[in-house]
C-alpha cells in the first residue's frame, strides 16, 4: 500500500502486473543453474528434447495463470487494500487446490478434507466479518 500512495503522490499509478512480471524475469537463471549443478547437461538436455505436450501447458499454466495472472490480482489488491484485510485470503489456495481437483481432475474428497476446508472458510468469514460488526456496534455507542 505504501508503494502505491507513492505512486499516487508523483501522480501515477502503480503497475502491479507489471512488477510481477519483471520480477518472475530472474527465478529462473539461478534455478538453471542449480539444475545444471545437480543434474548432468545431457540429462537437462535430454528432459527438453522429451518434453510432452502436457508438461508444455504445465509450464505455461504455472508461468501465465497461476504466476502473473493470480500474482498481478494478489498485488493490484494489495496495493489497494490494507494486507490485513487482503493477506488472510492466501489461506484459501488449499481450498481452491481441492475444489479445482474434484472438479478438473475428479478427485474424491474426504470428509475430513471438506471439514478442513469449511473451518478455513468460516475461519475468514469472523476474522473479516465478526470484527467489521464489532467496530460498527463500537462506532454507534
Amino acid at each position: 500500500m505504501q508503494a502505491s500512495k507513492e505512486a499516487i503522490a508523483r501522480g501515477k499509478k502503480l503497475n502491479m502486473l507489471s512488477l510481477v512480471v519483471w520480477s518472475s524475469i530472474v527465478p529462473p537463471l539461478p534455478m538453471l543453474l542449480v539444475t545444471l549443478i545437480l543434474d548432468k547437461p545431457a540429462t537437462v538436455l535430454y528432459a527438453l528434447i522429451n518434453l510432452k505436450a502436457l508438461s508444455v501447458f504445465s509450464i505455461l499454466y504455472l508461468a501465465l495463470i497461476s504466476t502473473v495472472i493470480a500474482y498481478g490480482i494478489w498485488g493490484t489488491l494489495i496495493a489497494k487494500y490494507p494486507a490485513g484485510k487482503v493477506a488472510p485470503l492466501s489461506i484459501l489456495v488449499p481450498v481452491i487446490g481441492l475444489i479445482t481437483a474434484q472438479i478438473v481432475l475428479e478427485e474424491y474428497l474426504s470428509v475430513v478434507q471438506w471439514l478442513g476446508a469449511a473451518i478455513v472458510i468460516l475461519g475468514l468469514l469472523i476474522s473479516n466479518f465478526f470484527g467489521y460488526l464489532r467496530n460498527s456496534k463500537i462506532d454507534k455507542n
